[in-house]
């Protein structure tokens, strides 16, 4: 009964992991269970007001047949997160694809900054755009050695209670920082702001993310998480830039080519007016030469006549 026992606790132990890291406020631990183990739960549920309702001599049959189930309870949650973590570990890792710039270059060309959440949890990521300040709001993360088999149990575990409807907030955030974290010098950057700590080294961290979000891809569920809108908020802002960058760039290559196209015709107007005007000389001196043999004639040959 101890390993039944401890492995309840486990299970217990592990959701609450999963919410405190999704609110980071450590609240109340919401169960989420499939069709088999919503029956599981309401048979427990149905001997616990049965055994309210008969008093205390009807425990002895009944707490038996309670840690009946509540032993298949856990079984149910173990054999789905087992499942979970074989799908993980054989399943070929998508080709990676970065949708958004890295840290480091957010922050250089878009000038993004990026902010400590010193409360809150990973549901309270946000990307601020106010006055072309652009900020990215993330939480303290603290990673050790043990940190990625911690998150793959943890995304397996989000997996196995999800529902048609679930925003698989965890995995939102993996996708975020795997996007964000491409070079150790974006893991550096988010060091820098306190948001990643640990003893791990930057190349180390970025491994993590990395392998981990290899098994996360670029799945898009039915409910949007904020970490997933952050990066829609990213994308459309990065390309928004890019559209103003290339109007930019041709308005520039405009000017230029039609800088160039005045000087050009500027260059060929000089030689057509020089040109113009040695004819107009040229023509100036031939009338000069007829005046001059013409009144050459009219003095000299009369002379000539008169004289023979």
């Amino acid at each position: 009964m101890g390993f039944v026992n401890d492995c309840y606790e486990g299970s217990h132990l592990l959701a609450h992991m999963y919410h405190r890291v999704i609110n980071n406020r450590g609240g109340p631990v919401t169960r989420l269970m499939s069709a088999g183990g919503k029956s599981t739960e309401d048979g427990i549920e149905a001997l616990k007001d049965l055994s309210e309702l008969l008093g205390v001599g009807a425990s002895k049959w009944i707490n038996p047949m309670l840690l009946a189930l509540e032993a298949l309870q856990v079984l149910e949650i173990s054999s789905k997160l087992a499942d979970e973590i074989t799908k993980i570990k054989l399943s070929k890792p998508p080709k990676k694809s970065h949708q958004i710039p890295s840290a480091s270059d957010l922050s250089k060309k878009h000038n993004v900054g990026f902010r400590l959440l010193e409360c809150e949890g990973i549901r309270d990521i946000k990307f601020d755009l106010q006055d072309d300040i652009r900020t990215v709001s993330l939480p303290q993360i603290t990673l050790k050695c043990d940190s990625e088999v911690v998150l793959r149990n943890l995304l397996a575990y989000e997996s196995a209670i999800a529902i048609p409807e679930s925003a698989f907030e965890l995995a939102g955030y993996i996708h975020l920082m795997s996007n964000i974290l491409q070079t150790p010098d974006d893991v550096a950057l988010l060091r820098g702001k306190d948001i990643i700590k640990g003893d791990l080294t930057d190349g180390e961290v970025l491994e993590i993310f990395n392998g981990v979000g290899k098994t996360v891809g670029n799945s898009k569920p039915k409910k949007e998480c904020a970490s997933r809108e952050v990066v829609k908020q990213v994308k459309q802002m990065v390309e928004e830039w890019e559209k103003k960058r290339k109007r930019y760039v041709l308005k520039r290559v405009w000017k230029c080519m039609e800088k160039k196209v005045n000087n050009g015709v500027e260059l060929m107007s000089k030689p057509v007016r020089i040109g113009v005007k040695s004819l107009l000389y040229l023509i100036m001196i031939v009338l000069l030469v007829l005046e001059m043999m013409q009144a050459y004639r009219q003095i000299y040959e009369p002379k000539k006549g008169r004289g023979s």
